[in-house]
């Protein structure tokens, strides 16, 4: 996980879980939005981009990866994080409006199996995915107006 290995021009591919119909989900499957991600970072890290919304709290944290698709989507990875502090971090998007789709799955059961978190929330207006493994001790944030997603 973790950001990309060079900085430059990539395609973020949409995988995000919700509970739309059926074709809805497939279309956002398949949606390949081109993404610019900044060279990585050496010293004290980023800081958010200003455009990152309101609506979705921040993470504390040396940025090491920001990426921005475009006016409405954007990324950021931060290191030296733990298991603790991103569930601390799910706590607070659901304590902000942030809600799982009905019936998804209990990201802390992947978690248990294999050592890698990944969950995805939304508000009504953003869709966020927050991804983190034990190895690279990474945490990405991911967001998009939920309105692209169909």
């Amino acid at each position: 996980m973790g950001g990309p290995e060079a900085p430059g021009n990539y395609e973020l591919r949409l995988f995000v879980k919700y509970s739309e119909s059926a074709e809805a989900l497939t279309q956002a499957l398949m949606q390949t939005i081109p993404f610019t991600v900044e060279d990585p970072v050496q010293g004290d890290g980023y800081s958010y981009p200003a455009e990152w919304p309101a609506d979705i709290p921040k993470m504390d944290g040396k940025i090491i990866y920001i990426g921005q698709a475009t006016e409405g989507s954007g990324m950021v990875t931060i290191e030296d994080k733990n298991i603790d502090e991103v569930v601390g971090y799910i706590n607070t998007l659901e304590s902000n409006g942030f809600k799982r789709p009905e019936g998804a799955a209990d990201p802390n059961g992947l978690y248990d199996a294999i050592g890698a978190f990944i969950d995805s929330m939304g508000n009504g207006i953003y869709e966020v995915m927050v991804t983190f493994d034990d190895d690279s001790r990474e945490v990405s944030i991911n967001y998009i107006l939920k309105a692209w997603l169909g």
